[in-house]
């Protein structure tokens, strides 16, 4: 039999009891002679539930099941064993003390649609429309997003509106003109007149009581862009063997479409890297056993604006282009010329005639132009040009005999004659003169200054 008191009052616990190895008659014997297996020595004892007395144990309140108006919070409540307590049963907590699980709540008003009041209507005269505003809004907060309102709701925000009979004179407005620009930000223009019933056009006096329509608007056009603007190629530097061709690259403004129209030189820095090549090599002829002279590329003028030079280096060599010491001096190109650049404090346009000048008289005046492609004719030895060469803005009738060649010139820092107008004001008009008269010259700009 058992002796040992159960080791748990509850929640399971192990007792003992004293095995002893006997013969038959009750004599006591060595262990070894008994099997060891065949009685057991421990038993389970006391195996039901621990009573434990809990505590109720609150969860965090979820948020509300709502956004506006009324909803429910609920919250997790458990029984859990008092901290220090016993580890071993189930706790009881007292069913009447329980906390609420779950509780009213209002987060606050829903939104609602606010709307404005109407605006004037949009025909002066006739049937027209009006609108006016309409916003979703929640108290406490101010605007909210639309789709927080119920959309079915959403008030009118359109409406027909009535006004007074159309007088019988209304102002009448043509289309638009094309941007005086052709990129960046310009002005358009459009025809506005005052007509009567029949369409016939009636001083502006007419139509007084009505809104004048905008005869003049700013227009946007595509970004300007600055291009680079090449020449033509020069002839070769030799007559023979390896020399150097070279050709004008500026800097310009220019249209960014299908088709660039330079206009206004800009720094060479505002336009793409790297630049067109402005020399490139080229290959004639064998030169004969005869040493030549070989040209170096001139060198930038000596100043940046008004008359300077510019020098260039100058090698007696032979085919092989080992210096020499046997070409003929008297053919040696020279090494030196004058170059010119920008006049200095010339004015560009008749605006810097009166600010440097403080000139507020019309008159013709010493322009320094900038990049810009005109049209012109070469003609040479007729009775119109005499016997020198001469360049004419492009002529309707030309009486060049022997030479006329039509052509595109590009103007680079050009001294023109320019007529300035309007010089009493702050935005003087300009207008090119044109030696030959109405009848026999005219002109053709691309591009703008």
């Amino acid at each position: 039999m058992y002796h040992c008191q159960c080791s748990q009052a509850c929640g399971g616990g192990i007792r003992t009891r004293l095995v002893a190895c006997q013969t038959h008659d009750g004599q006591t014997v060595d262990a070894e002679n008994c099997d060891a297996t065949a009685i057991p020595v421990q038993q389970q004892c006391n195996q039901h539930p621990c009573i434990i007395k809990g505590v109720w144990e609150q969860g965090t309140w979820s948020p509300c099941s709502v956004t506006c108006k009324r909803g429910v919070q609920r919250r997790e409540v458990r029984c859990v064993t008092k901290p220090g307590g016993s580890s071993h049963g189930k706790p009881n907590c007292n069913p009447q003390s329980k906390p609420r699980t779950s509780r009213q709540c209002r987060p606050g008003p829903c939104p609602r649609w606010r709307v404005f009041k109407w605006g004037q209507c949009a025909a002066s005269c006739g049937e027209g429309t009006r609108r006016r505003r309409v916003v979703c809004r929640r108290r406490g907060h101010g605007r909210v997003d639309d789709l927080l309102c119920n959309a079915v709701k959403r008030p009118v925000m359109v409406q027909r509106c009535g006004a007074q009979p159309c007088p019988l004179y209304t102002w009448h407005t043509g289309d638009w003109q094309e941007c005086n620009q052709s990129c960046g930000t310009g002005t358009r223009k459009r025809s506005v007149t005052c007509e009567d019933e029949r369409q016939q056009a009636v001083t502006g006096d007419h139509c007084n009581g009505h809104a004048t329509p905008q005869a003049e608007e700013s227009c946007t056009l595509r970004p300007c862009q600055n291009i680079w603007i090449t020449g033509d190629w020069s002839q070769c530097s030799v007559s023979c063997e390896r020399g150097y061709q070279y050709r004008l690259v500026f800097c310009a403004e220019g249209y960014g479409g299908a088709v660039a129209f330079p206009y206004g030189q800009q720094p060479a820095s505002s336009c793409p890297t790297p630049p067109p090549p402005d020399t490139q090599p080229c290959h004639l002829m064998h030169c004969s056993e005869t040493p030549q002279w070989y040209l170096g590329a001139w060198s930038p003028c000596s100043v940046t604006c008004g008359h300077g030079h510019r020098r260039r280096s100058i090698q007696c060599r032979t085919l092989q282009g080992d210096i020499s010491e046997k070409c003929v001096a008297s053919e040696r190109p020279t090494n030196r010329q004058s170059c010119s650049q920008m006049p200095c404090d010339v004015p560009t346009s008749c605006s810097d005639v009166q600010n440097l000048h403080g000139v507020n008289v019309d008159g013709d005046f010493l322009l320094l132009i900038g990049a810009s492609m005109i049209k012109v004719c070469l003609c040479q030895t007729s009775s119109a040009c005499g016997r020198e060469l001469v360049i004419f803005l492009t002529e309707r009738r030309t009486s060049c005999k022997l030479m006329r060649i039509e052509m595109l010139m590009l103007l680079l820092l050009l001294l023109l004659q320019i007529h300035c107008t309007d010089m009493e004001s702050q935005s003087p008009t300009e207008y090119l003169t044109l030696t030959g008269g109405e009848d026999e010259n005219y002109s053709e700009v691309f591009g703008f200054r």
